[in-house]
C-alpha cells in the first residue's frame, strides 16, 4: 500500500466530536489487584461510565437505582427474563461483591431509599487513567454482555499507558505484549481485542516494518482521539530512517 494512503488514513476523522475535554477517570491501582479478573474491571469501568458526581456525598461518583438485575439489564440488554439470566445476575452479583470487598466501591441506600453504588476512588493519588468519551460510547453502542466488559477493560488498561503532561507519552509500542500481562489474556486472546479496537475506531494504529535487522516490524497504537501525535511519532521515524515501510 502506497505511503501517502497508509500515512493519511485517519484524515476523515477530523471532526470536532474527537477533540472532546469529556472524560471519566480510572485508578491504575486496579489494574495492580491479582484478584481481579477482566470481567470485574470491566464491570468497574462501566459503572465508573455509569456514575454522575454527587454534592451530597463530596463530590465522589454515584450510580443511581442499581442492583445486580439492572446492570444484567443495561449490559446484556435482553429483551425479556429467560433462560440462564439468573446465573449471569448471580455472576454479576459475586462481581459486585469482589469489587466491594476490595475497596473500589460502596454499596449504599441513598436519601429516598433507593439501593446505589458509591465509587470513592480514593486510589488515584497513585496514578489514574483518563477514558474519553468517544471511545466508551463506540463500545457502549455496540457491544453487549462480556464482550463489551472485556472491551471497556482492555481500552481502560491501553489508557493506563498513557501520559498527558507536557512531555507525555501518547503512542505505545508493544501493546498486545504489555496489555495481556496487565489482564492475565493470550497474546492472541489480545490481539483480538484490539483489532475489534482499532476497527471500530477507538484506537488508531500502525503496522510498520522496521529498518533494523533485529526488530522486523513493529505496532504502534494511540487512543483515537489522540491519532494526530501517533501520525507525527511515525511519521518522523520514516523521515529518519528508523521504519522501512507502513504496512498498515
Amino acid at each position: 500500500m502506497e505511503y501517502d494512503t497508509v500515512i493519511n488514513k485517519y484524515n476523515g476523522l477530523k471532526n470536532k466530536a474527537l477533540y472532546t475535554q469529556t472524560f471519566a477517570t480510572v485508578g491504575k491501582k486496579l489494574f495492580n489487584d491479582n484478584d481481579l479478573d477482566i470481567d470485574d474491571i470491566g464491570l468497574y469501568v462501566f459503572l465508573v461510565t455509569r456514575s454522575r458526581q454527587s454534592l451530597e456525598n463530596d463530590g465522589i461518583g454515584i450510580v443511581d437505582r442499581i442492583d445486580s438485575l439492572s446492570i444484567y439489564k443495561m449490559v446484556y440488554r435482553p429483551q425479556k427474563l429467560q433462560g440462564k439470566y439468573r446465573e449471569i445476575v448471580g455472576d454479576i452479583e459475586e462481581r459486585i461483591n469482589r469489587l466491594e470487598d476490595h475497596g473500589f466501591i460502596e454499596r449504599i441506600v441513598n436519601t429516598i431509599g433507593e439501593q446505589a453504588i458509591k465509587i470513592p476512588q480514593n486510589d488515584l493519588d497513585g496514578g489514574f487513567a483518563k477514558l474519553y468519551a468517544p471511545g466508551i460510547k463506540v463500545i457502549l453502542r455496540n457491544l453487549t454482555g462480556k464482550k463489551m466488559l472485556r472491551k471497556l477493560a482492555v481500552y481502560a488498561a491501553f489508557r493506563t499507558l498513557i501520559f498527558e503532561g507536557s512531555t507525555g507519552t501518547f503512542v505505545i509500542e508493544r501493546a498486545p505484549m504489555i496489555l495481556s500481562k496487565m489482564l492475565g489474556l493470550s497474546k492472541v486472546s489480545m490481539n483480538n481485542h484490539l483489532k475489534w479496537l482499532r476497527e471500530n475506531y477507538v484506537l488508531a494504529y500502525f503496522k510498520c516494518k522496521r529498518a533494523s535487522m533485529n526488530d522486523s516490524w513493529k505496532q504502534y497504537y494511540s487512543d483515537i482521539v489522540q491519532y494526530d501525535r501517533l501520525v507525527i511519532n511515525v511519521k518522523a521515524q520514516y523521515d529518519r530512517g528508523f521504519i522501512k515501510e507502513i504496512i498498515e
